[in-house]
């Protein structure tokens, strides 16, 4: 009888139809043999051609994100770029995709674009993203929070001395911070105009590493606490630390002192 088979048997059953489904989907709807790479094909170029692309679909055809970052709470934004594979120029679509904490899609957004556009970049700040400007100014930032939803930065062109909680929005042409306290973007005071690496700690101390054409490198630090930009020797620095490193940052110290732990 049915009503007596054994329960191991129907379990066996379904994790073999869920294993089929699973291979039936990784191959498509028409199986590896058709000509479902003809059609994928033509779906790409539809897809990227279209002013206003699903983002379901321009995440299909990127196939996997371009680059990710994470927000404060733990939410992750994934960018997705489907270019014009065949030519530098032409059009091209992008998306952005958020993911809570949970694994839970929240939400997602698509964009026509051009293949010689800048790529949309982003930056996670607490309560949410930052998307860096594509330009060499301070226009075309914007916020959003962890929802998805798009908010307004203040965009001013004084320099700012930089606090706790600054987020170094981008590093170089243009050199801007960003103060989630009062959401704005600006570019930070007083940095070396041979700076050639930046990098913000949580005291909100930005370390510079300066390299002129006649000198050696040095590192260099300033903040709103502590005297600003002082040339501190160092020996030979390749990259400058920042607060993601395991070890504490260190503080920004006194003139004359020579600075070795931000460099290695």
């Amino acid at each position: 009888m049915s009503s007596l088979r054994k329960p191991g048997r129907r379990a066996v059953g379904l994790v073999a139809a869920a294993g089929a489904v699973l291979a039936l989907t990784a191959c498509g709807p028409g199986g590896p043999d058709d000509a479902s790479s003809g059609d994928r094909e033509a779906k790409y170029r539809r897809v990227i051609e279209d002013p206003r692309p699903r983002p379901a679909d321009v995440i299909e055809m990127a196939g996997a994100p371009t680059a990710v970052v994470r927000a404060g709470d733990g939410s992750l934004l994934l960018t997705y770029d489907a270019g014009n594979v065949e030519d530098d120029e032409g059009p091209a679509a992008s998306a952005w995709r958020i993911i809570d904490p949970d694994g839970a899609t929240v939400a997602q957004h698509a964009e026509h674009t051009d293949a010689e556009a800048t790529r949309a970049a982003y930056k996670g700040v607490p309560g949410g993203f930052v998307r860096v400007p594509p330009g060499e100014g301070a226009e075309g930032a914007y916020a959003l929070d962890v929802r998805g939803k798009r908010q307004k930065v203040v965009i001013t062109g004084t320099p700012l001395r930089s606090r706790p909680g600054d987020v170094l929005l981008a590093e170089l042409e243009p050199t801007l911070i960003y103060r989630p306290a009062t959401r704005t973007v600006a570019p930070p005071a007083g940095v070396p105009q041979d700076a050639v690496r930046l990098a913000v700690d949580e005291r909100g101390t930005i370390w510079s590493l300066d390299q002129s054409l006649t000198e050696d490198p040095t590192a260099s630090c300033g903040s709103a606490t502590a005297a600003p930009w002082a040339p501190r020797r160092s020996r030979s620095p390749t990259r400058v630390a920042s607060s993601s490193r395991a070890m504490a940052p260190p503080r920004c110290p006194s003139p004359g002192a020579r600075v070795w732990a931000v460099c290695w």
